[in-house]
């Protein structure tokens, strides 16, 4: 631009009208911009919050599974042991009536050898 005598320096008033309607334009572009952000922003954090109230409901399905397959491990060991120790009074039985019947049959030698003295 020229600087010219006759011309008169811009004044405040004449510079905030020229640019006034421009930087209101982009100050109303940048509100709606802002505005269609934060939305977005709030979608995302129920989204967030959707998640972690369901990350917390399978963490306590998880803790409560986790309870109960120990009290079914306990239950299936006492269930293994009466097992075990039925198999193993089954044996001694075996045992004992084998035991018996050995002591029967030493009985009767015991009465063979006594009668083939007397």
């Amino acid at each position: 631009m020229k600087n010219d005598a006759k011309e008169k320096p811009l004044t405040l008033s004449q510079l905030v009208g020229v640019f006034e309607p421009r930087f209101g334009a982009i100050e109303k572009r940048l509100d709606a911009f802002e505005e269609r952000v934060q939305k977005r922003f709030d979608e995302i954090d129920s989204r967030f919050d959707d998640l972690y109230k369901k990350f917390e409901t399978l963490h306590q399905e998880y803790l409560v599974i986790g309870e109960q397959l120990k009290r079914i491990e306990a239950k299936l060991g006492t269930f293994v042991t009466k097992q075990v120790f039925q198999a193993e009074l089954g044996d001694l039985k075996a045992k004992v009536a084998t035991l018996q019947q050995q002591i029967v049959v030493l009985e009767q030698r015991w009465e063979e050898a006594d009668a083939a003295q007397a």
